[in-house]
């Protein structure tokens, strides 16, 4: 039953307006093999260039920074601050005085609440490995990154590196992030 209102040409017939029906139909009956080839122009084609550069030949040296400048401080941090066991109101608020830690981006953080507010006092301040570490310098939706690999990207490793780093290095991809 083609027709009918339980099939789902009826379905679909019933709930479009008419004025869109021959172009449905015509998108419906073209040819499967047209392929548009887009021209870029000049200015798109470097951006891409930029773009694929940033992905396979920056991106994988700033991994390596990041990892073991993560580690590092991860390591120095837990033997002074005692961030693997941290709690609630003693976890530490800022990084060199200066940054202030995110802590909704690490351990399900972001879905503690108390009614419509941030339950602060739940939170999980356990940091238990330099990736999580890495997270506490970044927004809860740009700390998706399971591993300083492919995962974790070059808008958060540069993010990573502003907060971060306080040398030289932090202060240029705070430029590079800002173009």
């Amino acid at each position: 039953m083609p027709g009918s209102r339980f099939s789902l040409y009826g379905q679909i017939k019933a709930d479009k307006p008419l004025e869109l029906e021959p172009i449905i139909v015509e998108i419906a009956n073209a040819k499967q093999s047209q392929v548009v080839t887009p021209d870029l122009e000049d200015t798109k084609k470097r951006w891409l260039v930029v773009g694929i550069c940033l992905h396979n030949v920056v991106s994988p040296a700033l991994r390596e920074c990041v990892s073991k400048s993560m580690n590092l401080e991860f390591n120095t941090l837990k033997k002074s601050d005692k961030i693997d066991i941290q709690c609630y109101p003693n976890q530490l608020k800022c990084y060199k005085g200066t940054v202030h830690l995110n802590y909704e981006a690490i351990n399900n953080n972001r879905i503690v609440r108390s009614g419509r507010n941030k339950d602060y006092q739940n939170y999980d301040y356990k940091i238990q490995n330099p990736v999580e570490f890495s997270k506490l310098f970044l927004n809860a939706n740009m700390a998706q990154y399971t591993g300083f690999d492919e995962t974790c990207d070059s808008s958060a490793l540069l993010n990573i590196i502003t907060c971060s780093d306080t040398s030289v290095l932090g202060q240029l991809a705070d430029k590079v992030s800002f173009y």
